[in-house]
């Protein structure tokens, strides 16, 4: 288990971040080739710490991109964010996850998160808030 340090900045770096692309495409890349649900060793500590406040953007930043994703990317990113809020300890997305972005965005696509899906989702987190978000 990893401590860290308080940052007073903290706050502004996380009402800075926005979506990379570039890091989404990676995780996608990573997700494709990665058969275990395992994903602590996809990222380094550094990519972990740089990327952690992805799990508490508003909805407004994961629809602008709806269209750069396909649903078989969203479907890979929707297990990706499952796992790391699990196994990250700063990855936290609780009622904010991308997870219930992403299946809203898969809504909006006319597609349905898939029975299995849903059953994998809900047997790998502990996130109460997944899939659909505070009901």
């Amino acid at each position: 288990m990893t401590t860290d340090i308080w940052n007073p900045t903290q706050k502004s770096i996380q009402s800075s971040y926005v979506i990379n692309m570039t890091f989404l495409q990676s995780i996608i890349q990573l997700m494709e080739d990665n058969d275990s649900l395992s994903v602590e060793s996809l990222l380094t500590h550094e990519e972990q710490q740089k990327h952690r406040f992805i799990m508490q953007l508003p909805k407004e930043q994961w629809f602008a991109i709806k269209d750069s994703l396909s649903v078989d990317d969203i479907h890979l990113l929707i297990k990706f964010f499952t796992l790391a809020e699990m196994q990250f300890s700063d990855w936290t997305g609780k009622e904010k996850s991308p997870v219930i972005w992403l299946t809203k965005i898969l809504r909006q696509k006319g597609k349905i998160l898939e029975k299995e899906l849903l059953l994998w989702i809900k047997e790998n987190s502990s996130n109460k808030f997944l899939p659909y978000g505070a009901l």
